[in-house]
């Protein structure tokens, strides 16, 4: 059982949420939580729907075929009978596109990897950005303490030869 929460949904994770939404998810794949299955015909046949299709997709190979044979047999077997014959043409193109949690989460890591390396790089070019400016600022400073430096030694002389006439 893992629980979500909505807030870890959004980027900005500093302001803190006046409401929060916490969900349980349970593990709904064959075999497990029938108390929960049990609890609920169209929950049941869902998952006999998906257990098809893998069960097909092992035999089989090709997902697309693997859906139409599943759908297929829950229509016969009055699993989503009404569902699936009336939202057939959406619900096969559905089923080819759905990933599973795993897939998202691996998708969703792969983004923040990405952004976290874009930032990476931005940070570098901001590093060498200031580090430019930096050394250039140094020089000027050095530049204007030798001028200034030079400046003290003439003054010096003039003040040691004004002394000595």
């Amino acid at each position: 059982v893992e629980i979500l929460k909505l807030s870890d949904a959004f980027e900005n994770q500093e302001v803190e949420p006046c409401l929060e939404l916490f969900v349980k998810v349970l593990n709904i794949n064959d075999g497990m939580n029938e108390n929960v299955l049990n609890g609920c015909k169209t929950l049941k046949d869902y998952v006999i729907l998906i257990s098809k299709i893998r069960e097909n997709y092992n035999e089989i190979g090709d997902l697309a075929k693997a859906i139409h044979k599943a759908v297929d047999y829950c229509i016969d077997a009055d699993h989503l009978r009404s569902f699936l014959i009336r939202n057939r043409a959406e619900v096969e193109p559905m089923l080819l596109s759905e990933g599973t949690v795993e897939e998202y989460v691996d998708s969703m890591n792969e983004v923040k990897e990405q952004e976290i390396e874009r930032l990476k790089k931005v940070v570098q070019e901001k590093d060498e950005e200031l580090s430019k400016v930096t050394q250039e600022k140094d020089e000027e400073l050095t530049r204007i303490t030798q001028e200034k430096d030079s400046e003290i030694a003439r003054l010096k002389a003039l003040l040691a030869a004004k002394e000595n006439n």
